[in-house]
């Protein structure tokens, strides 16, 4: 070796082991960018779309409006004060004339200019119970606005669990369908071995290959179906992509011990009873209308000008004014009946949506038995199909099986796999089911939150 190439070699030696420190360094990143960006938990996705929803940000300034009402009517028990200010101009010179003894025939005038500021104040003197009935059926109405917005929230997460199961279910289809298409792939290979040694046909490759090119186009399937639920998802979640990838399912449901008694704990049964105490206090409103109104008014007024008593006199006024109603053409009657009409249409909605909840509930818990025995079946299932396919893929390598034997064996094997993915995809459906039931979000909302 020549003193040149050795030189050459002597300064090369630090660039190698800086290029592979560089590379020790940025692998990771490397790998990371080949891949999705993150994966992304269900409690993470279901707390980024309580964040973002904006159909929630709807509900919720819904509840807001009603609030704002209810300080509205809240207010009028306060009654008003305002500040007033007046210019009178008079084309008469106004007299002051005394009608009893002894009678002063001296004119006493007025500026014809009157310039006055004072005050007014007005208190309503709710003794009907009109304004206090009012502001009870509207503060019923505000929590029930709140409680829809809390229906929204769960129905949300709720919804945006269900997509994300059904990401998972793809998930799995995917992971059995790939592991088809790895063995189709080994086999073929086998089989390509042995027609060369002619110990079977190439129609039997054939077979094969036409199975291998089935699993792909089942694939390319389930790219479109992916696709679809996480435009979904990204939409619930307020974002332009989702592209986090899915963990896989491993972790069972456990039980809920729950009784029919956490019904009244859901949103929608919690808004529509309120919407019928509101209903009630509407009728109590209406027929109070009745009864006489009462007001207390007190005016100050500091006048500029000559007004019969003196120059720049102030005045005082204070007034309790009562009205009773006779007569207004029987818009009052048709206001009470429209009342009872709406109370009586809450309740019965109330009774129909409890009866509803009841049957949910009983529903869902049916349904989260059968999940579990299900997912058992399924597990039984998968073993049995793993041992069948072993012992059919040494025959097939032996040469004592066909390729089309082979390829239903492995097709069961691929359903029995994808068959365990979605036995426990539905159970934890049935598990996220029976939570809605009692008005609570997904188990995975918890889970995320405890940890947070």
């Amino acid at each position: 070796m020549s003193d040149n190439t050795k030189n050459i070699i002597y300064k090369r030696i630090p660039l190698i082991w800086l290029s592979f420190l560089f590379f020790l360094l940025f692998e990771p990143i490397f790998d990371h960018n080949l891949t999705f960006a993150k994966t992304m938990s269900l409690g993470e996705v279901l707390h980024q779309v309580e964040q973002n929803a904006p159909i929630l940000k709807a509900a919720q300034a819904n509840a807001k409006m009603f609030k704002a009402k209810r300080s509205v009517v809240r207010s009028k028990f306060l009654g008003e004060i305002d500040a007033f200010a007046h210019d009178l101009h008079y084309n008469d010179d106004r007299l002051t004339r005394p009608m009893s003894p002894p009678i002063n025939m001296s004119a006493l005038t007025y500026d014809d200019n009157q310039i006055g500021y004072g005050l007014s104040a007005q208190l309503p003197l709710d003794i009907n119970g009109h304004i206090r009935y009012n502001f009870h059926a509207l503060s019923h109405q505000a929590n029930a606005a709140q409680e829809d917005a809390y229906n929204v929230r769960l129905n949300l997460l709720h919804s945006a669990a269900k997509i994300y199961r059904g990401l998972e279910q793809v998930t799995g289809q995917r992971e059995a369908l790939q592991k088809q298409a790895e063995a189709l792939t080994g086999h073929i290979n086998v089989a390509t071995t042995a027609i060369k040694i002619g110990r079977i046909a190439p129609v039997e490759k054939l077979r094969l290959v036409a199975e291998l090119k089935n699993v792909e186009g089942h694939l390319a399937e389930l790219d479109g179906v992916e696709a679809t639920l996480r435009a979904q998802l990204a939409s619930l979640m307020n974002v332009s992509s989702f592209t986090d990838s899915i963990p896989t399912m491993v972790e069972k449901p456990q039980l809920l011990q729950t009784s029919p008694d956490k019904l009244k704990n859901r949103p929608d049964l919690k808004a529509a009873k309120e919407r019928k105490d509101a209903t009630h206090a509407g009728v109590i409103a209406a027929k109070v209308t009745y009864l006489p109104e009462f007001f207390a008014t007190a005016n100050w007024q500091q006048n500029q000008g000559y007004n019969g008593s003196g120059q720049d006199d102030a005045t005082w006024q204070v007034m309790i004014k009562a009205r009773l109603p006779l007569w207004n053409g029987g818009r009052r009657r048709a206001e009470i009946g429209q009342a009872k009409a709406q109370n009586q249409a809450a309740r019965y909605k109330l009774l129909a949506l409890q009866e509803k909840a009841r049957a949910e509930f009983v529903a869902s818990q049916s349904k989260w038995n059968a999940g579990q025995a299900q997912y058992e079946a399924a597990k039984s299932a998968l073993a049995a199909s793993e041992e069948m396919t072993r012992i059919q893929t040494d025959r097939f390598n032996e040469g004592r099986l066909s390729a089309a034997d082979l390829v239903d064996a492995e097709a069961t094997l691929e359903r029995a796999r994808s068959g365990l993915t979605t036995s426990l995809v539905k159970w934890w459906q049935a598990d996220d089911a029976m939570r809605q039931t009692i008005g609570l979000p997904p188990a995975a909302y918890l889970n995320n939150q405890t940890k947070k």
